[in-house]
């Protein structure tokens, strides 16, 4: 984790060799310095990201998606920002790619990249 910066605080990640997810608080000015190289599009709608614990949260046996232990799982896993910034690389036909995010309100920043 040479790559961020001393300010990125409350860092979280998990990698695999086909999946690697960072979160990290940081203020507003450090995360553009740091995301300088991506063409960031203003947050008009909500965005969803997951979280670095979304491979290793059990899922939960659900009925449908109206069940409350699903939906508290999802809300562990998964992250909606409302405001923000947001980049995603062109879609790829296996669904790879990378997504970076950050939070204005949490002053978080989110990091995918899934290459495979």
């Amino acid at each position: 984790m040479s790559w961020l910066p001393k300010e990125a605080t409350n860092i979280s990640c998990y990698k695999t060799y086909s999946w690697t997810v960072y979160e990290f608080d940081i203020s507003e000015d450090g995360f553009k310095k740091l995301a300088k190289g991506y063409a960031f599009k203003t947050i008009d709608k909500p965005v969803e990201m997951m979280r670095y614990c979304h491979f290793t949260t059990k899922t939960p046996k659900y009925d449908s998606v109206q069940d409350s232990e699903y939906n508290k799982w999802q809300a562990k896993v998964n992250v909606k920002i409302f405001k923000g910034y947001y980049y995603r690389t062109p879609p790829r036909p296996n669904c790879g790619g990378t997504y970076v995010a950050y939070d204005l309100d949490q002053r978080k920043a989110y990091y995918m990249d899934n290459p495979i």
